[in-house]
């Protein structure tokens, strides 16, 4: 599928998905330990990705997880697949370092009752069965885009800031709705229509 707004075509098994540096070096250690004659077990091979960065046990897993103390923690969480994501990476915009994402959560006093919004996110992780549960999601707690409006004013039943940003998602009952918002927003930056898969 080629979205019309976007300068490339939106097809996962035609080109590579672009890789981050913590899936780069989870894909190095599951690689190497494959190698090993005796390869190292499951929670050994967590602990070493830990040490990398919060991040890199993430991607050992296959499937959703969710992370909890410093993200290291992960447990395998249920989701639906039956709906289309719209990503947008916003035109000049660039990734701030974890230390300035984190300086900016603290100044803001995000970490006032995150307890009480941690549990309630894992009591509605628990309920959600369809693709339109996900709209009660809670937003991203640690970035924030105005451009999130655009992606719901576009027809996103949720969208957010991936992560700490820069990119973000809106989340379409359908590839066409997707697409569809994508030639919205062309003016908005690089856009990739996908759906998601584990």
């Amino acid at each position: 599928m080629r979205c019309a707004s976007c300068s490339r075509t939106a097809r996962p098994r035609d080109r590579p998905p672009r890789s981050t540096p913590r899936s780069t070096a989870a894909t190095a250690l599951r690689l190497g330990n494959a190698q090993l004659e005796h390869p190292l077990d499951d929670a050994r091979l967590h602990d070493l990705a830990a040490a990398l960065g919060a991040d890199v046990p993430f991607f050992l897993r296959i499937g959703p997880q969710l992370g909890s103390g410093d993200g290291t923690t992960l447990s395998s969480i249920q989701l639906p697949l039956d709906y289309a994501v719209c990503l947008v990476l916003p035109h000049g915009a660039a990734k701030a370092s974890t230390a300035e994402v984190y300086a900016a959560f603290d100044r803001r006093g995000g970490a006032g009752g995150f307890v009480e919004r941690a549990a309630a996110l894992r009591d509605l992780l628990a309920e959600i069965t369809r693709a339109a549960d996900l709209a009660r999601l809670p937003s991203n707690d640690l970035a924030a885009s105005p451009h999130v409006d655009a992606l719901r004013a576009a027809g996103a039943f949720h969208a957010g800031v991936s992560g700490a940003g820069p990119a973000l998602f809106g989340l379409f009952p359908d590839r066409g709705a997707a697409a569809a918002a994508a030639s919205q927003l062309a003016s908005l930056g690089e856009c990739l229509v996908t759906n998601p898969a584990w």
